[in-house]
């Protein structure tokens, strides 16, 4: 599964993530053990966000929000 991994810093990393455990490697990109939102921004593309990101006062991501959001 291809995916772009967005940092706060604006850095894109180009990913292959696997087909069997891709939840497991999105968690770990994210950040989070077991808290991961998903939103579905195109019928091609989902943002997904640490589930606790507010609440442990984590930086937005203006540069990710930006471009799901075009």
């Amino acid at each position: 599964m291809h995916a772009l991994r967005i940092a706060t810093d604006a850095t894109v990393t180009d990913l292959n993530l696997p087909l069997t455990d891709a939840h497991s490697a999105i968690l770990e990109h994210v950040g989070s053990a077991d808290a991961v939102d998903q939103g579905i921004y195109h019928r091609r593309a989902l943002m997904h966000i640490h589930g606790n990101g507010r609440t442990l006062g984590l930086p937005q991501n203006p540069a990710a929000w930006a471009l799901v959001s075009a």
